[in-house]
């Protein structure tokens, strides 16, 4: 049951890490959107450049953030 434990944590860790690079590699290929990482769910969110500072609400998990664009 630890390692169980253990392993779930590794994941979410890894999920996070995996997902912010996922994200910038897309925001670098496409220059109309930005890809942001939700600081919850680590669900990839795209928003809109050049808005200034922005209130962001995750689809998945429903937590807001505030974000610059």
């Amino acid at each position: 049951m630890a390692r169980s434990i253990e392993n779930q944590k590794f994941i979410r860790i890894q999920a996070k890490i995996v997902h912010r690079f996922q994200a910038f590699n897309k925001s670098l290929k496409d220059k109309q959107n930005k890809y942001l990482v939700c600081p919850e769910c680590a669900q990839i969110i795209r928003v809109p450049r050049n808005k200034g500072k922005i209130e962001v609400r995750c689809p998945s998990c429903r937590k807001s953030f505030d974000t610059k664009s």
